[in-house]
């Protein structure tokens, strides 16, 4: 079926999030990949330790600079998508209540794409057990939050989507800071 009043803020603010996806690809592929080849190259090529304890370090500053970097930028692009909304959103026809949704969604998008970015990263390292905990914390969390606030009708549409983002992209930021700490 296709409910208007929903999916229309949802496919805007899924657009909002392609900063985050695009910078994903050319920065953190090429800078994070670069320290991440390195470190490993040294642990297979028999480097010695202090060698790779000092490339583990390098990898890992760099790799916490490239998430800042995209959650400032995509940020920045959140709410300029929100505020341009309120004035392109209504002349496309969309209600008060379809904005008020998007303005939701897009902050729930924003927390989903982080959220996807660390799985990513997470699946560099081959912490698959840790994307899959994160992957069902944000299913579970999303199917809790959505079936409680359908509850209270239209007026609360996209919230579930917003709460369940923000439970897992702070599973997500959990699991990787766990997973660098023992890494």
């Amino acid at each position: 079926t296709y409910a208007p009043i929903y999916d229309v803020p949802t496919f805007y603010a899924f657009l909002s999030i392609m900063p985050a996806m695009v910078m994903f690809v050319v920065s953190v592929e090429t800078s994070f990949y670069d320290k991440y080849r390195v470190y490993y190259e040294l642990i297979t090529g028999r480097g010695n330790l202090s060698d790779i304890e000092s490339a583990r370090k390098d990898m890992t500053r760099v790799l916490w600079s490239e998430i800042r970097n995209i959650m400032e930028l995509q940020l920045f692009f959140t709410l300029v998508f929100i505020a341009a909304g309120h004035y392109i959103l209504p002349r496309l026809g969309l209600t008060q209540l379809s904005i008020d949704i998007f303005n939701l969604l897009a902050l729930g998008a924003y927390m989903c794409i982080i959220m996807m970015i660390i799985m990513l990263l997470l699946l560099y390292f081959e912490d698959r057990k840790g994307a899959l905990f994160v992957s069902a914390i944000f299913l579970l969390s999303n199917i809790i939050f959505t079936f409680m606030t359908t509850k209270y009708g239209e007026s609360t549409y996209g919230l579930g989507f917003f709460a369940a983002s923000l439970v897992a992209v702070a599973a997500a930021f959990i699991e990787l800071i766990v997973f660098l700490k023992n890494l």
